[in-house]
């Protein structure tokens, strides 16, 4: 097969920077999630280390305040069961793009 490794490499290759723009889109999506505490805006280029740690620190406020919620539910003899809920991020995901969208789907090469 005439240039069986150089088409192999260059698949490969392809495979690889397919791999890295579905990161570099998810890092994208996840930024313009999160609010950010400076003047930069969501738009703005940051680390992925920056945007892992805002990341962990949203997640941190949001389960402090659902507690701080479900606290004042509890208070007033109501439960969780009994309230209409909004629908999760995760359910509105499925209906558009994943944020697992082409990443290890290369069959691990």
């Amino acid at each position: 097969m005439a240039g069986g490794p150089v088409r192999k490499r260059e698949t490969h290759i392809a495979s690889e920077q397919r791999r890295r723009q579905h990161i570099k889109d998810g890092f994208r999506r996840l930024s313009e999630q999160l609010v950010w505490n400076d003047d930069a805006g969501p738009q703005a280029q940051r680390s992925e280390v920056a945007i892992l740690q805002r990341s962990i620190e949203f997640i941190k406020e949001l389960l402090e305040e659902q507690e701080q919620l479900e606290g004042q539910l509890h208070a007033q003899g109501k439960s969780l069961d009994s309230i209409a809920l909004v629908p999760s991020v995760k359910e509105e995901s499925s209906s558009g793009s994943s944020v697992s969208d082409g990443a290890g789907g290369d069959g691990g090469s």
